[in-house]
């Protein structure tokens, strides 16, 4: 009997000596003619091999991971990772509660769906025949639909599929109106797609494509901004250290002037009571009278 065995197999590496790197999901592309692979890792980074990198005297292991982004990473895994048939720069990366739409020269997500309550997402993919479509299983047995043509804060299909929770997803290579449907006790589900989530709308690649740019706009925006106010922000935490400290100094300095220690207040009313008893006993001069007193020795 003929052993089943991997022809080929490599080990990955966390760039900058982080350790070892595992994957749970990898994607090619359909035409691609290189060594090149985007995959995710079991802590949900996204990251791209290159496999054809050859060991050389200097460096017998040599750091295969091309690129890593992990700003997403947490203690879940990535469910489902699919790459845009139109956009080769495009990335799709599908978590429990929402999904994540990358470019390959962002470090962060460029789209970040509304998380998703009552159940959690188990698939998902880009359709084929439209360039602004998503579409993601979930563990209550219905699919999302999300066309950013229409919205983008949030699905405009929601149709049940069967009474468990999907498990996996995978559109016809030439029918693109047929999406093959995966349950979690076993059973195929054959869908057939209307024509309004098989058809482009117009001229919708170039739509998406602007609505992608856009995107990076405002990702790159928000970036300049954050940086500007933790600027800010460390500029007025100093001054305010700075007057905080000064006011400090001053009341110390302040109450330094005012306050006695117990031994300098002793010192003073032994003074006093010295010149006092010097006064009256020795020298013979009396105590001033009081005012009450004084008018009573008048009469």
């Amino acid at each position: 009997m003929y052993p089943w065995r991997a022809n080929y197999a490599i080990q990955l590496f966390r760039p900058g000596g982080g350790g070892l790197l595992g994957g749970v999901q990898l994607v090619f592309h359909k035409d691609q003619k290189n060594s090149s692979f985007f995959a995710a890792s079991d802590e949900g980074e996204l990251f791209q091999v290159d496999w054809g990198v050859k060991p050389t005297e200097e460096n017998a292991k040599p750091d295969m991971i091309t690129n890593l982004w992990s700003s997403e990473r947490a203690l879940r895994s990535c469910v489902a990772l699919d790459r845009s048939p139109f956009f080769d720069d495009i990335i799709l990366t599908v978590f429990d509660f929402h999904f994540c739409i990358w470019r390959t020269d962002i470090e962060v997500p460029i789209f970040s769906s509304m998380i998703i309550q009552g159940a959690h997402i188990t698939c998902g993919a880009f359709s084929p025949s439209r360039p602004g479509v998503v579409i993601v299983g979930r563990s209550d047995g219905y699919l999302n639909v999300w066309d950013f043509v229409d919205q983008s804060h949030k699905y405009i299909i929601h149709q049940n599929v069967a009474s468990v929770g999907l498990s996996a997803l995978r559109f016809h290579e030439t029918m693109v109106n047929i999406l093959a449907v995966g349950d979690m006790l076993g059973n195929l589900h054959v869908l057939e797609l209307p024509k309004s989530l098989c058809k482009k709308i117009g001229s919708e690649e170039a739509t998406i494509a602007e609505f992608w740019r856009r995107e990076v706009e405002r990702v790159r925006y928000v970036d300049k901004r954050w940086n500007v106010r933790t600027e800010d922000l460390k500029k007025k935490k100093a001054e305010q250290e700075k007057l905080e400290a000064a006011e400090s100094k001053k009341e110390a300095a302040k109450k330094d002037e005012n306050e006695m220690s117990d031994d300098e207040k002793e010192e003073q009313e032994y003074a006093a009571f010295v010149k006092q008893y010097i006064e009256e006993q020795i020298e013979g001069k009396l105590p001033p009278p009081q005012p009450g007193n004084a008018k009573g020795a008048k009469r």
